[in-house]
């Protein structure tokens, strides 16, 4: 047994059965692999951890791809009426950005955290001073939160010496998203 175990380790060790020309060759590079394909999550998986981050019933799910990734992208409809766009990667687990589909008219809880209303009241202020001429300060009535192009949005309609503009603020990053203006 014992010799069987040594052969094998010399045989390992000099790359081949003690043949000179084989150790003493110049080693070649190795090509280089093909990458490494990730093992695809099962829905059922990727369904548990959309709905952990998005809790409520699932309606749908979808596979997409984006670029050389796919998703599982699943519509999970909350308890208040809304529907939000979860997207789980089906090699990683990772959540993408959640979309909202609809919003219900007063959503009680959102999944996701999102800038105050004062926040973004004095965003869209600061932009008005900023970008729309005149002397007066701006003048807004409360905004709403509504969905614009798929994303959570705080819609604001701010006066400025007679001239109604209509602003939106993202409610996740707090930045404006568009600014319109209408001549009075």
């Amino acid at each position: 047994m014992r010799y069987f175990v040594l052969t094998v380790f010399l045989v390992t060790l000099c790359g081949g059965f003690a043949n000179p020309s084989l150790s003493q060759t110049a080693q070649k590079p190795a090509a280089t692999s093909p990458p490494v394909l990730h093992e695809r999550l099962a829905p059922e998986l990727a369904q548990a951890l959309a709905l952990k981050a998005v809790p409520g019933q699932p309606i749908q799910m979808k596979e997409k791809f984006a670029g050389q990734e796919m998703y599982y992208s699943f519509m999970v409809g909350t308890e208040d009426g809304s529907v939000y766009e979860v997207p789980v990667h089906s090699g990683t687990g990772e959540l993408a950005e959640i979309m909202v589909e609809s919003l219900a008219k007063r959503p009680k809880n959102i999944p996701f955290e999102i800038v105050s209303m004062a926040t973004a009241r004095a965003t869209v202020k600061a932009h008005v001073i900023e970008n729309a001429p005149g002397k007066r300060p701006p003048f807004m009535k409360d905004g709403q939160m509504e969905v614009h192009e798929r994303k959570l949005t705080y819609a604001f309609k701010p006066k400025r010496d007679g001239r109604w503009y209509s602003v939106l603020v993202d409610a996740r990053s707090g930045e404006v998203v568009s600014m319109q203006g209408n001549k009075p």
